[in-house]
């Protein structure tokens, strides 16, 4: 039952406390205008009503003390129900700042990562184009190496050629082949 349902109560009730009185006073009117009894009866019926209205009036003030705690106790929960509800939201920001700091960690671990790995690729690239050139580099020297082996042995064999057929002809056909072939 939520607060204002309570104090609507209350009002009610004491709304109902006072149509009791009032119903109290024409109750005494209408025995006092009506009876047509002895004195003594009458006296009777008079304190009866004195009684009665005491009764009423004792009921109706416990039942505004009732009233009055219920609406302290409504006071008091709607106190501990706003302090619930402060704590709640000061917990919750807590615990969002902690999130915030555990993702702002996390992401200064990844780019911690990302920038190791960067660094392996970029070193096994270094690495492999410097074994690619190295490769490049020896290649080009064993082709110049069989180049020149190639060009000796065919100056050799020219010349063995040249001592075989005539060293006439030899000695025209060498320095133009050595020129051709440099």
């Amino acid at each position: 039952m939520s607060l204002q349902d309570k104090l609507n109560e209350n009002r009610s009730m004491s709304e109902l406390f006072q149509e009791t009185r009032e119903l109290n006073e024409l109750m005494k009117s209408y025995i006092r205008v009506h009876m047509n009894e002895e004195m003594a009866k009458e006296v009777t019926i008079h304190n009866q009503l004195n009684q009665i209205q005491s009764k009423s009036d004792e009921v109706m003030r416990n039942m505004q003390s009732i009233l009055n705690e219920q609406e302290k106790m409504l006071k008091e929960n709607t106190e501990v129900l706003q302090k619930i509800l402060i704590d709640g939201h000061e917990e919750i920001q807590r615990n969002n700042n902690r999130t915030i700091q555990a993702l702002g960690e996390l992401q200064k671990t990844n780019n911690a990562q990302l920038e190791e790995m960067n660094e392996e690729i970029k070193s096994s690239v270094r690495n492999m184009q410097n074994n690619l050139n190295s490769v490049v580099k020896k290649a080009r020297q064993e082709t110049m190496d069989l180049v020149s082996s190639a060009k000796h042995g065919a100056l050799v064999t020219n010349i063995i050629d040249a001592l075989k057929y005539g060293v006439a002809t030899s000695a025209i056909t060498v320095p133009i082949l050595y020129l051709l072939l440099s």
